[in-house]
Parts: C-alpha cells; structure tokens; sequence
C-alpha cells in the first residue's frame, strides 16, 4: 500500500512539475530594418491617457529586430509608439512577431506566432476604416463633412463589415471576440460622436439646430450589457469612464458651468459610486480613470479630497498604485512652486518668453485652432477682459499648440476670434509642444493662473466661463481685497 502511495506522489510530482506557470507576460518581437536606432519606442496598456508608459525601448545602433516582454493581467488592446503608431491585441502567454516594412511614408505590417490571427483580423478593420476615409479625403472635415444620411450609412457598413470578419475569422479565441465585440460597437458610437461634434461647434450655420444623436443618449445603457472581458478595449474602457459626468448639466447655475464649481466634481464620484445600475467591475475602472483624469480639472490640490476617498473605497484595486505614482508626478506643479518657463514666436514674430512678464499676473490660455471648446471660451474671456481692461499688471498669454503647417490659419483665427488683445505665441509643435510636457496637458482647452513673482498659483486655473470665479481669483493675485472686488461689480 504504501509503495502505491510513493508511485502515485511520484506521478503526480512528474506531471505538475512539467507544468510551467501561467505567464502574465506577451512576448513581442518587432522587426523593422528601418528602426531609427535612438528612436524612443513606449506601450500604452491603459486607455487612461494620464498614465505615463512604463514599458519603453530602443533598438539601438545597428539592430533591427527586438523583443519586449509586456506585461498583461488579461487578453486586452494595447499601442505601441515609436517610428510607427500602432494598436495591437494581446493575451497573456502568447508570442507576436511583428514585421514593419516602410515605403516611403506608408507603413505595413505582417505576422507570426500564438497571437498572428487575432492581429491579422484588426489588419482587415483597419483596412475597411481607410476605405471609408478615402471616399471624403478631398473634404474639409474629412467623412464628417458627409451629409448625415451619407455618414450614417457609411459607418453602419463598416461596423457590419467588421462583424462579419470577426466572425469569419480563424484562429481566434473567445476572449479576442468579446473585446471586438465592445470594441467595433464603441468605434461606431464614437464615430457619431465625432460628427456630431465636427457638426455643431465647426459646419453647422449660425441659425441651424444642433445634431443630436439618439444613440448618444443610450449609449452607457448599451455599454454596460458587455461583459468585464470588454475592459480589454481601451476604446471601451475610455468611453465608460464618460459616464461620471454624463448628467453633470444639472449642477450648473445660470451663470456658472457645472465644471467651474469644484465641489460638483466631488458630486459627480459619489453619484456614481452610490450607483447600481454601474457593474462592479466597470464601475471601479471608471472611477480610477475619473480621478486621474481629475488632475486636469481641478489640479493636484483641487483633486486631493477625491483621490484620497478613491483610495479609501478600493484600496485593493489595480487602478489605486496607479493615482499614487501619478499624483506625485504633479507635485512641482503645485501652488507655490516656480512656474516652468517656456519660450515662443509671438505673432509679431518675436521671441516671447513667460519669464518676461515676471511681476504681473500672467492668464494662460492654451488652445489650438481645431479645439471647438477652446473657441467656445473666446466671448468669456472677452468679457474676463473687459471687466479687467484697466489691470495694466494682468497679462493676458495665448499659447497655440497647433502644428507648424498651420501657422497661417492660426494668425487668420487670432483675428477672427478677437483674441489679438492679448500677447499670442505659436508653439506650432502639436502636443508635442514643450509647454504639454511642462505642465503636464493631455487636453484643451487648459488655463494657467501664474502670480507676480512667477509661481504657479494654479495650474489647472478656472475657465473664463466661471465668471466671477476666475475674476475673484486674478483680483486676489493682484492684492485687490475681496471686499474692493465685491465694490467694482
């Protein structure tokens, strides 16, 4: 008996020890003879776009191929950055081999390994996507200057098109169909998003009505009949995080915006914590993301009280070391520390520094020509101004991060929005504009409230829409009391 008991250890050790553990890792080989060796490559596997990639590489000189091992909790989408832009789909233990071929200015890709048909299948989306670009490429708002019949129909034919791959698609496993599931549903959703937006505040006629999708309005309803296995869309995951603020009109005055008041932010966390029709699991993706993203509305002050009840209510949750490493990243921006300096081209075409106005207050607006929501801020900060013209020690600073290929339009849309009674710098960089690394600006419109002696005073200052809010705080910085403040309105 006892011989029986030692063989049959014995078996069961030989088996289990053969067994190799679980990886939570993708092994991902890149191979691009044309990698530029110095070239800094990052992956993102967080649809939050405050977080910062931990996972960064070269390929360095001489090397053309490269293996990263990225870490993944589940199957899930995620971007890698470098030469190229790219999305890929992973799962945890599988390997992807990744071939890039350039010709000219066109990238192309090819694959290999556990994880080659999963990515050959997004290959085809992308490729019914382009094709439905391509019919309004001559367009000034591309597919979203269609007529919305033309539209609609367009973007119905590529989601159907894309169901159809998806089921025909071999070699795929059940994960990677649930998330393209949410996630070709949410690229429709936001393609209607996008043209609703293009419509109202960049096509639409002064006396015409606003767009408004049904859609839109059932959208999170929809969202949440998917499984958790939809939190691999990163698409998805964004969309969701939509839901916090999705009522937030009704904390609105007649005077002030919803979002210039603070403690509605605080509203808005409890509101959505207290909900049940928000699925667990969903409900802590979103609001992780919601206190993150927080940073650039109410700044790294502002956001505390939020993100330390967070931290409270799910201190096991994968989001919470994330706000941590997040949240002391912004430290130097705090009120108190010495502004960040930056330096651009007036449109007078001087070189203008923030430096140069040290022992004024300095308004930063910062904005680019194709932000509808910046240029819906332009007639209340005309009015801010106004109510202001005689404040010779308030500086009133425009910093544009359009693309240089649009310095033209920029200096036309200066004029056109009246905005010339300030002091206008180009970055003329994009976002990669050093004034988004130094304040940290992953969005706009963003307004910089900077004192007299050149410290950030609030680097995620309120808009001119708050009225009296951002009034009463510039005149503070100019030493005028809140009862003299009070006397000039």
């Amino acid at each position: 008996m006892k011989k029986e008991n030692l063989l049959f250890a014995l078996i069961l050790l030989a088996f289990f020890g053969c067994q190799s553990k679980p990886s939570n890792e993708l092994s991902l080989i890149i191979k691009f003879d044309g990698a530029d060796p110095e070239k800094e490559y990052s992956i993102r596997l967080t649809s939050n776009y405050m977080v910062e990639s931990s996972t960064k590489f070269k390929f360095g000189e001489g090397k053309t191929e490269h293996k990263v091992m990225v870490p993944l909790d589940a199957p899930k989408m995620f971007t890698l950055s470098g030469d190229f832009y790219k999305t890929f789909y992973g799962e945890p233990g599988q390997e992807l081999v990744v071939q890039v071929d350039k010709e000219g200015d066109e990238f192309s890709y090819s694959y290999e390994g556990s994880g080659a048909h999963a990515m050959q299948a997004l290959e085809e989306f992308a490729s019914l996507e382009e094709e439905f670009e391509e019919q309004a490429a001559e367009l000034d708002y591309g597919v979203y200057s269609m007529p919305w019949e033309e539209f609609s129909a367009g973007i119905d034919r590529v989601r159907e098109q894309k169901e159809k791959v998806l089921l025909e698609a071999d070699g795929v496993s059940q994960n990677f169909e649930q998330v393209m599931k949410a996630d070709i549903w949410v690229d429709y959703v936001n393609q209607i998003s996008s043209f609703q937006s293009y419509y109202n505040y960049r096509i639409k006629k002064e006396e015409d009505p606003e767009f408004e999708s049904e859609i839109l309005d059932s959208r999170y309803e929809k969202a949440f009949t998917f499984g958790t296995e939809a939190l691999g869309s990163m698409s998805f995951s964004s969309m969701i995080t939509g839901y916090v603020t999705k009522d937030a009109s009704d904390l609105a005055t007649e005077e002030v915006p919803w979002y210039s008041i603070p403690e509605n932010w605080v509203t808005l966390y409890e509101r959505t914590k207290e909900d049940s029709s928000v699925p667990t699991a969903f409900k802590e993706v979103m609001l992780g993301n919601y206190v993150s993203q927080l940073l650039m509305s109410l700044g790294v002050d502002g956001a505390w009280e939020i993100k330390e009840e967070f931290m409270n209510d799910y201190p096991e949750s994968g989001e919470t070391d994330i706000i941590k490493s997040l949240y002391a990243s912004w430290e130097p921006l705090k009120q108190g520390k010495p502004a960040p300096d930056f330096t651009y081209s007036s449109i007078d075409n001087e070189l203008v520094s923030l430096s140069d106005f040290k022992g004024k207050v300095v308004y930063i607006d910062v904005w680019a020509t194709w932000c509808g929501p910046c240029i819906a801020e332009f007639p209340s900060m005309k009015k801010l101004k106004e109510r202001l013209k005689d404040a010779d020690d308030v500086v009133w600073l425009y910093v544009s991060i359009d693309d240089a290929d649009v310095k033209e339009k920029w200096e036309k849309d200066v004029e056109k929005y009246e905005i010339q009674e300030g002091v206008n710098l180009f970055g003329g960089e994009g976002w990669e504009t050093s004034i988004t690394d130094l304040y940290k600006i992953n969005g706009i419109p963003r307004y910089l409230l900077i004192d007299k002696d050149g410290m950030i005073h609030n680097a995620q200052a309120q808009r001119p829409s708050s009225g009296d809010l951002i009034y009463n705080e510039i005149q503070k910085l100019r030493g005028v009391s809140l009862e003299e403040t009070l006397s000039m309105k």
